[in-house]
């Protein structure tokens, strides 16, 4: 996958859900903060969003969306999400509405990797960003 659809944010200080969403949102800048939180709050009402233990995939399909990204985000310190359970990186997937084929493809290729936990925990752990995307390169490629 290009990395040019994918950002990673590594080490930040944010202490809540809210602060995450709205750190999200600053980083998506065609859709405005609030629409693009309410619209991944409102998604979250479908179910959980965790995948594995400290990580959650807030993900989004809009017609808002100018382009499609993958951010990664790993937090400095855990925080509990919506009371239920710490978090230390989201992976969040942000989806325009009518995105090319293979883009889709790639992308869903992408989340497939998130099924092993000990790639994800690696992952989490990682401080370095070009290391971070040399990794989700070589999981690429395996």
């Amino acid at each position: 996958m290009n990395d040019k659809h994918i950002k990673v944010y590594l080490n930040c200080d944010l202490k809540n859900a809210d602060e995450l969403l709205y750190f999200i949102a600053a980083k998506t800048p065609a859709i405005a903060p609030d629409d693009l939180v309410d619209s991944l709050l409102e998604r979250e009402t479908g179910g959980s969003l965790f995948i594995a233990e400290q990580v959650i995939l807030p993900h989004l399909e809009s017609e808002l969306l100018t382009k499609s990204q993958v951010y990664f985000i790993t937090l400095k310190q855990p925080f509990l999400w919506r009371s239920a359970a710490p978090v230390k990186m989201a992976i969040v997937i942000l989806l325009k509405t009518a995105e090319q084929s293979q883009l889709k493809r790639e992308i869903a290729q992408l989340a497939r990797s998130f099924a092993d936990e000990a790639y994800l925990q690696d992952l989490m752990n990682e401080n370095e960003v070009p290391t971070f995307y040399q990794k989700l390169k070589q999981q690429e490629e395996s």
